[in-house]
């Protein structure tokens, strides 16, 4: 068949014929196989012939399919059922891979894919075209031969000891190569130290000029250097520059410390986008002769991190550095960002969702090489306007030029430290302290201990395979086991979503981790202990939540008052509880309700509180101290107190209700009384003043108040109540012989003789009894059971 010529009837057989199959292996799917085995010998042997029929197909494709890839993916081999999930992750790698290359030829094919938007008519040349995202970045993480395994400087993740400066050479020193690179107690020195210290940048860069408006893309040249005879001839055009734009592209989730995938350079009218993962990429030191020259101004844009790549990567530093991003600081911008600007000063709409993408493909799409190059095209356009605007806010006090240039020498005199894992502690860029220091999490001793053995596992396993560390496991994954503590590989599984294939791999070593992990940690010191010590060690200064200090608060709390009150963290809020209750006795401990953090006990905890009116912490201490206790030791709130309003030359209280019971108030009164007494007889309530004897006069004077006060009341009650003689009172059943009165007859005022009582008068005064309503007639009944 013609396919050329008869395309579309092809793909619509070849269509209908996926569906079939689709929809039959879904419908025996659903039917109960195992029971069909048993009962027929016939078919378990077609269906077991089929399988093998299936599985032989499916390596055939996935070969086919590896061959044609231009990646490095090797097809695996699938020999029965359960070999197709311990290799689907391969699986995936050769489908997504063949997926991707289809997508692209037909993108190729449609002309979706161009190298440089065409200009359309009326365009103004001095605006870029507006650009708009109708699709997702299709480039992100790919599998691939990693390109760091053709370095011609091999890669080693566990070296030890300080890191040393790449520079073979340097250019424009005012300090030679061998008096830089002395070694002392820190480690190196920045080479370049001294020349950034030193610098003066040029005159222009404090004068006011017009913007020199950048050429349109379609009208300027885009060369991709990926040999060294191009890195010299773009060498020699740089030299001739005043001011060059500079932007890295990084790749962090394939290399355990990263790579420099790309580097774009534009000056005034041309762009150079710079391959730097070819195997000689040190050699590119050369562009030292450009970026450390005290006559050429670097632009760049959020510099902090690409000067360390510079350095780490390609041996490349910066000596007259000039930062935008500090410069949309100085100047109050809403926004810092790159895309912000490109938006603001040129009018480009910059696709930031290639930002993450993977750098490392080659060939590069026309997409990311459009991105990438936008980045430096428009950037010294923009350099020209924020330069100017900076020259017109400045004041003789504040000059902001100089403000912005401060800042981008301490970003150029960055320095670049190998990363080295502090087990005990956690510090630095690879250490358990970053992560858990952003977080509100509060652990369990087992838990932490669980959560620092996982850290160094991934650490150690990323270090080896030369891997992201979140590509061994993610940071939402690593804090979701080390909660849980699985024991079973089936619960370490559901924990640690995404799996990835490090993890698969690892799953009975990852068990027994954590086993250990949970049995060490009863010999470790505890978690807020940990990071007390770490906290110290970083100072005051440090910007981050620390739920531990709570955690050791709650201790302090529980110490000082000798196990009469414990703190309540409830819905965020910490608060003193007691721990004994006046009316329902001993409460229940929040550390049994707040153990696994659960919502749930939450929400009880806080309605119980409603519900039962407990009194406070204070009350409940004053009551069960002895005499002794004064004054009770809590800790301060951290707020100030309000201050009172004064009205009239008096304090006004607060109009907000307080909190009492009936027996704290009759207490109250009583030592009101007390108060009274003694003020009377002039004698000290001060439990260090008071006498034995003084003690028992009071006691024998209170006693002789109750008394009187009993005797007063007494004296002024009513007179005796007569009560009722049932001897003398005349009998109701057998009343005397009298002469009785008729019914309904009402005696008169001038007749004083009373009538017996009578208990049946009342139901004599009706005629006839009430009828009934509706009579009885037959039916059914139903005795029911219990």
């Amino acid at each position: 068949m013609d396919l050329s010529a008869d395309f579309n009837s092809f793909q619509k057989t070849v269509t209908d014929a996926l569906l079939a199959s689709t929809r039959t292996a879904g419908q025996i799917a659903s039917e109960d196989l195992s029971f069909h085995r048993s009962s027929s010998r016939s078919f378990s042997s077609a269906l077991d012939a089929k399988n093998v029929r299936l599985l032989q197909l499916t390596n055939r494709l996935l070969q086919v399919a590896a061959s044609a890839s231009t990646s490095d993916v090797s097809a695996p081999q699938l020999e029965d059922v359960d070999s197709v999930e311990d290799n689907w992750r391969g699986v995936v790698d050769v489908v997504d891979d063949l997926l991707e290359k289809a997508d692209r030829c037909l993108d190729e094919f449609t002309g979706v894919i161009k190298q440089l938007s065409p200009k359309k008519d009326g365009e103004d040349v001095g605006q870029a075209p507006k650009q708009t995202a109708t699709k997702p970045n299709r480039y992100l993480t790919k599998v691939m031969k990693k390109p760091q395994e053709e370095f011609e400087s091999k890669v080693n993740n566990f070296e030890e000891g300080p890191w040393k400066p790449l520079l073979k050479s340097k250019p424009h020193a005012k300090v030679s190569l061998e008096e830089s690179l002395v070694e002392n107690e820190s480690g190196f020195d920045h080479p370049y130290a001294p020349e950034i210290a030193d610098y003066s940048y040029p005159q222009a860069t404090y004068k006011f000029a017009d913007a020199i408006t950048f050429t349109p893309p379609q009208e300027s040249e885009a060369i991709f250097v990926d040999t060294e005879e191009g890195v010299n001839e773009m060498l020699e055009e740089l030299q001739q520059a005043d001011v060059i734009a500079v932007d890295l592209e990084h790749h962090d989730a394939h290399s355990y410390v990263g790579l420099v995938s790309l580097m774009q350079i534009s000056t005034r009218g041309k762009d150079w986008i710079v391959d730097t993962l070819r195997p000689w990429r040190e050699r590119l030191q050369v562009l030292n002769e450009v970026f450390t020259d005290p006559k050429i101004l670097k632009v760049f844009h959020g510099s902090t991190m690409d000067m360390i790549w510079l350095q780490r990567d390609l041996g490349l530093y910066v000596v007259g550095l000039f930062d935008t991003y500090h410069a949309a600081c100085a100047l109050n911008f809403p926004k810092k960002s790159l895309k912000y600007l490109l938006e603001r000063f040129a009018q480009f709409d910059a696709q930031k969702m290639y930002q993450m993408s993977d750098w490392r493909i080659r060939p590069l799409p026309a997409e990311l090489l459009d991105y990438a190059r936008s980045d430096t095209h428009y950037l010294l356009y923009v350099f020209d306007q924020v330069r100017n605007m900076l020259i017109e806010e400045s004041t003789n006090d504040n000059n902001l030029v100089d403000y912005v240039l401060e800042q981008s020498k301490k970003e150029a005199l960055q320095k670049y430290e190998r990363p080295v894992y502090d087990r005990d502690r956690g510090l630095g860029p690879v250490g358990w302290f970053g992560p858990i220091s952003k977080r509100s999490v509060k652990f369990t001793n087992e838990q932490f201990a669980v959560y620092r053995a996982l850290h160094e596992w991934r650490d150690m396993e990323a270090r080896n395979a030369d891997e992201g560390v979140g590509t061994i496991l993610s940071i939402n994954a690593l804090f979701n086991v080390a909660d849980a503590m699985p024991t079973t590989t089936h619960a370490l599984l559901a924990a640690a979503s995404p799996i990835s294939r490090a993890v698969r791999d690892s799953l009975k070593d990852l068990v027994d981790l954590i086993k250990r992990a949970k049995e060490d940690s009863k010999n470790q010191p505890a978690y807020w202990q940990i990071m007390q010590e770490i906290d110290t060690i970083l100072g005051p200064t440090r910007k981050s939540r620390k739920p531990w200090e709570r955690e050791k608060q709650n201790k302090d709390v529980l110490a000082d008052t000798n196990g009469n009150v414990e703190t309540v963290n409830v819905m965020g809020t910490t608060a003193a509880s007691a721990t004994t209750s006046t009316l329902w006795g001993p409460t229940i401990h929040s550390a049994d309700l707040l153990v696994k953090q659960n919502w749930k006990n939450l929400v009880m905890q806080e309605t119980m509180a409603r519900i039962i009116p407990m009194p406070t912490a204070a009350q409940v201490i004053s009551m069960i101290t002895p005499p002794t206790l004064t004054q009770l030791s809590i800790p301060a709130s951290t707020s100030a107190p309000p201050t009172p309003i004064t009205t009239n030359g008096t304090d006004s209280k607060p109009s907000t209700p307080e909190v009492f019971t009936i027996r704290e108030l009759k207490r109250q009164e009583k030592e009101n009384r007390k108060s009274a007494t003694a003020a009377e007889e002039n004698i000290s309530l001060d439990p260090k003043e008071i006498t034995k004897s003084e003690r028992k006069a009071l006691r024998e004077q209170e006693r002789a108040q109750r008394e009187q006060k009993k005797k007063q009341k007494g004296q002024e009650s009513s007179p005796a109540t007569e009560f009722f003689d049932y001897k003398t009172a005349p009998s109701i059943l057998h009343p005397p012989q009298a002469d009785e009165p008729t019914r309904n007859h009402k005696q008169s005022p001038t007749n004083p003789k009373k009538r017996p009582f009578d208990p049946y008068l009342k139901s004599l005064d009706t005629k006839k009894g009430a009828k009934r309503l509706h009579g009885e007639g037959g039916g059914k009944s139903f005795t029911f059971k219990k």
